[in-house]
């Protein structure tokens, strides 16, 4: 017999799962194949056509105009560089909207061109972190590679400035850096797959891993205590409070139920259940005696008749009667 849950709280050990990330991405692929192909070629068409468009200017500039030469190699560059951070940006958030049930749109890609700047900075003390740790014997680079992959989520989904970004990575990494380095390898093996189908596998590939690290991410951000982020002070209001991440993440174990013990019957009932009897012998014996005293009245008014009906003849005899 199933009793109430009772036990002990518990939390979830793991903080994602490669195989639900990849089977969400995956059927996400599926129901977006079309839309996420025409915002895919918009995001590589630009580029492309910027490049082109920025070669055209150059031959336009005359050769011994070195000056003016060295000013638009400098301006085409940042102009890319910010075409670039606009267009990764952009895509970060079409996965996000997609894994939240939304149809995969153009617009998207330029709904996050006021985080430009803030990613450029994150992007800048990645690279920059990156290098120092490749320099110290490549293992720290590869930590950093893997613990700060996700700041550019943090920049789209939640709005934070790049330090902040950085940090909240680190956070949310913390505990599943192993996970992710295998979820990395087993993405660079997918991609050789694609490769080997003549370059037409890498797109629905990208497409999978793109939606998959997507939703490693929320679930880093899912599983990731609150407390874990104090003092990121843009994220105070945009994660839920200790107390709701506790309530959701909670599991109980139900112990064996117990049949409860039979309490013994209280004084007053033990007391009340002789008397009920002895109210009711009183009633039994005066209406037994009542009955019987009626009785023997009745026989012996009977007996008294009968008597005096024997009598009469006696009594009432005349002198010189014959009997």
């Amino acid at each position: 017999m199933q009793g109430p849950i009772q036990g002990n709280v518990v939390f979830k050990p793991e903080k994602f799962s490669i195989e639900s990330a990849f089977s969400i991405g995956w059927a996400h692929t599926k129901r977006q194949f079309v839309p996420l192909l025409l915002v895919m070629a918009v995001s590589w068409v630009i580029p492309m056509a910027f490049a082109v468009v920025s070669f055209l200017f150059a031959l336009l500039i005359p050769k011994d105009q070195a000056v003016i030469k060295l000013l638009y190699s400098f301006v085409a560059g940042i102009l890319s560089l910010a075409v670039n951070a606009i267009l990764e940006l952009g895509m970060i958030n079409v996965y996000l909207r997609v894994l939240d049930g939304d149809e995969a749109k153009i617009s998207d890609l330029f709904s996050a061109t006021k985080q430009m700047f803030t990613y450029v900075m994150g992007n800048f003390c990645f690279n920059f972190l990156l290098f120092w740790g490749y320099l110290c014997f490549i293992v720290p680079g590869v930590i950093v590679s893997i613990a700060l992959q996700f700041y550019s989520y943090f920049i789209v989904d939640k709005e934070i400035g790049p330090i902040e970004s950085i940090r909240a990575s680190w956070i949310a990494s913390r505990g599943a850096r192993l996970n992710i380095f295998l979820m990395v390898v087993l993405f660079h093996v997918l991609r050789s797959f694609g490769t080997l189908m003549f370059f037409i596998g890498l797109i629905p590939v990208n497409m999978v891993i793109s939606l998959a690290t997507a939703e490693i991410y929320r679930q880093l951000l899912r599983n990731t205590e609150p407390n874990d982020f104090e003092g990121i002070e843009g994220l105070r209001f945009a994660l839920p409070t200790q107390e709701e991440f506790e309530e959701s993440h909670r599991l109980v174990k139900p112990l064996p139920y117990t049949q409860p013990p039979v309490q013994p019957p209280s004084a007053s009932t033990q007391v009340q259940s002789p008397a009920e009897p002895s109210v009711q012998a009183p009633e039994t014996a005066s209406s037994s005696s009542s009955s019987s005293s009626d009785s023997n009245s009745d026989s012996s008014s009977s007996a008294n008749s009968e008597s005096a009906n024997s009598d009469s003849p006696t009594t009432g005899q005349q002198p010189g009667e014959v009997q």
